[in-house]
C-alpha cells in the first residue's frame, strides 16, 4: 500500500513538474536569406482519383524581404489552403516555419525558377520535388 501511494504521489509530481506548450518559440525574423527568393513563385499541376477524374491546382508561395510570407493552393479556381509561415536560408537549406513545425528543404534557383526538394518523414527513400517558376 505504501509503496502505491509513494507511485501516486511521484506520477502526481511528474505531472505537475510537466510544463505543457502550445506554441513553438522560435523566430525567424532577421535570420539571412536568399536575395534572389523574394516574390512570388507559382506551380500548376494536375492530380487524377479513383474514378479518373481529374483535378487542376495552382500552388502559389510568396517568399517577403523580411522573413514571412503564405502559400496559397487553389483547387481549380477556388482557394483551398491560405498558410503563414516564417522562413530563412543558409547556403543551400531553405527552413520554414509552418503549422508549429520546421520544414528542412534543399533548393536552388535557375533562370526563373525554384527548386525545392526534401526527404518524406515516414519514407526515408522517397523524396518531395516541387518546382516553382517566378512571376512578375
Amino acid at each position: 500500500m505504501k509503496a502505491f501511494l509513494l507511485i501516486l504521489i511521484l506520477g502526481a509530481l511528474l505531472l505537475l513538474s510537466c510544463k505543457h506548450e502550445d506554441s513553438v518559440d522560435i523566430k525567424f525574423t532577421g535570420k539571412p536569406i536568399d536575395e534572389e527568393l523574394p516574390g512570388l513563385w507559382v506551380r500548376n499541376y494536375s492530380s487524377r482519383d479513383m474514378n479518373n477524374g481529374i483535378t487542376v491546382w495552382t500552388d502559389s508561395i510568396y517568399f517577403s524581404e523580411t522573413n514571412s510570407g503564405y502559400q496559397r493552393t487553389y483547387q481549380f479556381t477556388g482557394l483551398k489552403e491560405n498558410n503563414q509561415f516564417e522562413y530563412y536560408s543558409e547556403k543551400d537549406t531553405l527552413s520554414i516555419l509552418i503549422h508549429q513545425k520546421v520544414e528542412k528543404w534543399v533548393y536552388s534557383i535557375r533562370n526563373d525558377s525554384l527548386f525545392m526538394s526534401s526527404s518524406l518523414p515516414l519514407y526515408s527513400i522517397y523524396y518531395a520535388i516541387r518546382i516553382y517558376k517566378k512571376t512578375n
